[in-house]
């Protein structure tokens, strides 16, 4: 039985959150495909952590035809994550570098640019990773399947006991990817739909073995 990853919905947010980036606009034009763009936006934050030394380097030397290279290369990856903004800026820079002009102040911009949004990507990645390696610290998925197992023949039979039990396997799922599903079924036992339950924790529990 599928279950809804949070922790994309959670970077999902954690990126609406940064000035610049519109995942919702970005992920549009990728057909949905939130593990992709994911990639591609961490990709961005590892590929690019040094981009803003090495551009001040090259407009200090002047390197015309690797700084009208880098513009290019920014100008389609920020289109991928969602800085439409920073792109056109980019895509400026290099119709200026083409034409053998290198604006200074424009390059300086791209690379604060470029520096704020690896900043900004890699706190917020270390966050959620952070968060996500505490709550499956926290999960004792071997509880949590006994607890199951142990709350199918009472709903089985209808006893009313489920709903003590119920209320350890929501102590259980607390913080993991299971919680919602359990208070769907802890919902279900509320109103003395044993059989809908049943069947629910069955579908989680083939899920889970």
């Amino acid at each position: 039985m599928p279950h809804q990853d949070l922790s994309q919905e959670a970077q999902l947010i954690e990126l609406g959150r940064i000035e610049g980036i519109d995942p919702v606009k970005a992920l549009k034009a990728m057909s949905g495909q939130t593990q992709l763009y994911l990639k591609l936006v961490k990709g961005f934050a590892q590929e690019h952590a040094t981009r803003a030394d090495e551009i001040k380097t090259l407009l200090q030397s002047n390197d015309i035809a690797t700084l009208e290279r880098r513009c290019h290369s920014l100008k389609s990856y920020c289109a991928y994550i969602g800085a439409y903004e920073f792109a056109e800026r980019c895509a400026q820079a290099e119709a200026l570098l083409h034409e053998g002009n290198a604006p200074p102040q424009l390059l300086a911009e791209i690379a604060d640019g470029v520096d704020y949004f690896v900043q900004n990507l890699s706190q917020r990645f270390e966050h959620n990773r952070q968060i996500s390696d505490a709550q499956h610290k926290s999960f004792d998925s071997y509880q949590f399947k006994k607890a199951l197992i142990a709350v199918l023949p009472l709903l089985q039979r209808s006893d009313f006991a489920a709903e003590d039990a119920m209320q350890q396997l929501q102590s259980l799922s607390q913080g993991s990817c299971y919680d919602e599903i359990v208070g769907q079924i802890s919902a279900l036992v509320d109103d003395v739909e044993y059989e809908a339950a049943t069947e629910q924790v069955l579908n989680l529990l083939e899920d889970l073995l």
